[in-house]
């Protein structure tokens, strides 16, 4: 399951304009395992003894999603199941250890990060919109498009009867219908200007301070095959 999000997490975010994608988690510095993890814990008052704790879930946690991610001789189904199991011992450690303030503000500082990721994903439907010059109509069909292919996407991944090969086969479907979707919705000329846009690399200045914008025009630079 991890390839297959990889490979159409460049499509993916192209289709609806989120400025960072997500990643995996067991990555060296992604994810709950790496210091995406830690960052979440930054402003958190943790005592020094909590910090080297927190430090050695998160060494542990890192080191198994590796193991698990790798592992290429288990099902999708059991891949998903012990990633869960693994999450869900994770933060119940975590919970143990930090006090119920602790908690509070963690919960506050993800719920914040879920609001500044939709701001961001809104900006960039925004810009788009204003680049291709879509009318209030196109834009809701986009947002219409984006919606139908999160589900779509959400029933391959969720559907454990499927085999890799099978749960590729169901994106690249997904994408070829998206890609239509888009032929219907767009004009000529912003159809091109939009596929011209999925080829586009970074801006000069994005990568000071904006890695997470140059990892996402890199992935629409190179495509689905530069995520294997």
């Amino acid at each position: 399951m991890k390839k297959t999000m990889l490979l159409m997490l460049p499509f993916f975010v192209a289709i609806v304009a989120i400025a960072q994608p997500p990643h995996p988690a067991g990555k060296p510095g992604k994810g709950p395992g790496g210091k995406a993890g830690m960052e979440m814990m930054k402003d958190i008052d943790l005592t020094p003894e909590q910090k080297v704790a927190m430090q050695k879930l998160q060494d542990e946690l890192r080191q198994q999603m590796q193991a698990l991610n790798s592992n290429e001789s288990i099902t999708v189904k059991e891949q998903r199941d012990r990633r869960e199991a693994l999450l869900k011992k994770h933060k119940e450690a975590v919970d143990k250890l930090l006090t119920a303030e602790q908690k509070k503000q963690l919960a506050d500082k993800r719920a914040k990060a879920r609001a500044k990721a939709g701001e961001m994903q809104a900006q960039h439907l925004a810009k788009m919109a204003d680049k291709l010059q879509l009318s209030t109509e196109q834009v809701a069909k986009v947002k219409a498009s984006h919606t139908t292919v999160k589900t779509k996407m959400d029933a391959v991944l969720k559907n454990d009867k499927l085999s890799r090969e099978e749960r590729k086969a169901g994106m690249d479907k997904i994408k070829a219908e998206h890609e239509q979707a888009m032929a219907s919705i767009l004009n000529a000329d912003q159809l091109k200007q939009w596929k011209e846009l999925r080829q586009q690399g970074p801006k000069p200045g994005m990568h000071k301070g904006g890695k997470g914008m140059h990892r996402h025009h890199e992935g629409m630079r190179n495509g689905p095959a530069a995520a294997r």
